[in-house]
């Protein structure tokens, strides 16, 4: 059996022309942990960084409209306060991690897609756009 199958559909296969991409960023905060998760739990948090929300539910599975061209999302996994996952079409998957501290806290971020080469560079710029806006909370 050549064909690629989940369950009892056929999945698709990986198109060779697409490199699967991934960033890394790790942040150190002294700063409340509120701050940051507030980012990614709420309309106006998450709408800092992915841009404008047409729709907003806070609920893993929950669907999520956002830009001006209507690109979708979703919050694959909620673990408060220590991981969250949220998959979205512009940015691909967003893997948030916390570990906590004393006074402080640790946050690494992962972005993962797979990209065309022609696509590489807007993913970048929106991938830029996520760690300057959460360096802010951050650092404050």
């Amino acid at each position: 059996m050549s064909d690629n199958f989940v369950g009892f559909a056929q999945s698709p296969k990986l198109d060779p022309m697409r490199e699967v991409v991934a960033k890394t960023m790790e942040l150190s905060a002294s700063s409340e942990i509120r701050f940051a998760i507030q980012l990614i739990s709420t309309e106006a948090g998450l709408s800092s960084w992915l841009g404008k929300l047409a729709k907003f539910d806070f609920r893993q599975g929950a669907k999520l409209k956002y830009g001006e061209e209507g690109h979708g999302a979703t919050f694959a996994l909620i673990q408060i306060p220590k991981r969250f996952v949220v998959v979205a079409e512009t940015l691909g998957e967003v893997d948030f991690r916390f570990k906590e501290q004393k006074a402080s806290y640790q946050l690494t971020i992962t972005v993962k897609k797979a990209l065309l080469a022609s696509e590489r560079e807007a993913w970048e710029q929106d991938v830029a756009k996520l760690e300057q806006v959460f360096r802010g909370v951050v650092n404050d």
